[in-house]
């Protein structure tokens, strides 16, 4: 398992796989995707929240 931390409430997301184009939905309501990712760092923008 990974971890991700949501980018606008700071809660630690436990995801199974991390690749380019996945995304998370956090329990703020945010959902995340990934942009890029490699063996060591993955780049992620918040795509839809409501109250950012």
């Amino acid at each position: 398992m990974k971890k991700i931390q949501c980018l606008k409430c700071n809660k630690i997301i436990n995801v199974k796989e991390i690749k380019k184009g996945t995304n998370i939905e956090c329990e703020c309501g945010c959902v995340q995707k990934c942009l890029d990712s490699d063996e060591f760092i993955s780049r992620w923008r918040v795509v839809n929240c409501t109250s950012f």
